[in-house]
């Protein structure tokens, strides 16, 4: 006659099966959205801009980026590796100077900022991003303009 395991090791060996077939559903959590993207004005890209991120319903939502002399949009996530999916405000700021030129880059264009010769133009747009990468082609001249100062 064969022996039977034990019932307290069945047990323990049905828990530990549990516990491993369960790692991978835990580790999934939640997909995080990414975003990334160009901004443009008339079909020109938008250098030097800030952009903020944020949900309009959740305020500890919030995150920030720049684009490059291309336009191209860059987003940083603090510690996380993303943002959470749902609905969303794009905040896009940038300046020129009074004839619509762009700001000069470096010494001249802070000294130009400085002396309150530049022109903010800020322009919202509500995003619904979705798990995953999100590619954001934002035109200026599409966006709500935001502030007395925006054209």
């Amino acid at each position: 006659m064969k022996s039977q395991p034990p019932i307290l090791f069945t047990k323990l060996l049905g828990l530990i099966a549990t516990v491993l077939l369960s790692l991978p559903i835990i580790g999934c959590g939640n997909p995080m959205a990414t975003v990334t993207g160009h901004v443009t004005q008339n079909g020109q890209p938008v250098a030097n801009a800030t952009v903020a991120i944020f949900s309009p319903t959740d305020s500890s939502r919030q995150y920030f980026g720049a684009t490059s002399a291309d336009g191209t949009l860059f987003v940083t996530y603090g510690e996380d590796q993303g943002m959470p999916p749902g609905q969303y405000t794009v905040r896009v700021s940038h300046s020129t100077l009074a004839d619509g030129q762009p700001v000069p880059p470096g010494e001249e264009g802070a000294a130009l900022s400085a002396a309150g010769k530049v022109v903010p133009h800020i322009y919202l747009f509500d995003q619904e991003l979705t798990a995953g990468r999100n590619s954001l082609e934002l035109a200026l001249e599409q966006g709500r303009q935001d502030g007395a100062n925006s054209p």
